[in-house]
C-alpha cells in the first residue's frame, strides 16, 4: 500500500506543477481595489519552472516499477530517464514528449494501480 501513496504523491505533485503553468494570473481591476481574472488576454509569459528533483525521483521509481529502466534514480532528467519515458509513451500510445507530462503521469499511475 505504501507504493500507492508514492504514486499519489507523484500525481499530486505533477498536477500542482501543471496547474502552475496553466492557471490564470490575477490582475488589478481598473480601480485598483480588487483582483479580477481576465480571460480576454493570456497571462504574461513566465519562465517555465523545472520540476523538483523529488518529483523526478518519483517518476523514475514508477518507470522502473513499470519495467522501463530510467538508470540511476537521482531526481534528474538525463538521457536514460528521457529514453525510458519515451519508450513508456510509445508503448502506451501517448504523445512522445520525453517528459513527465499529465498523460504520461496518468498512465503511469494507472499502470501502477493495476499491479
Amino acid at each position: 500500500m505504501a507504493h500507492v501513496g508514492g504514486v499519489i504523491r507523484v500525481l499530486l505533485a505533477s498536477l500542482s506543477f501543471y496547474l502552475c503553468l496553466v492557471a490564470p494570473v490575477p490582475e488589478p481591476a481598473a480601480s485598483g481595489e480588487s483582483l479580477v481574472f481576465s480571460a480576454a488576454r493570456p497571462p504574461p509569459k513566465q519562465p517555465r519552472q523545472a520540476p523538483s528533483s523529488e518529483f523526478i525521483r518519483g517518476g523514475q521509481r514508477e518507470l522502473k516499477r513499470a519495467g522501463y529502466d530510467p538508470g540511476i534514480i537521482d531526481g534528474k532528467i538525463g538521457p536514460s530517464t528521457r529514453h525510458a519515458v519515451t519508450r513508456f509513451q510509445e508503448a502506451h500510445s501517448l504523445p512522445i514528449t520525453g517528459e513527465f507530462d499529465m498523460p504520461t503521469l496518468t498512465k503511469l499511475l494507472d499502470h501502477s494501480l493495476q499491479r
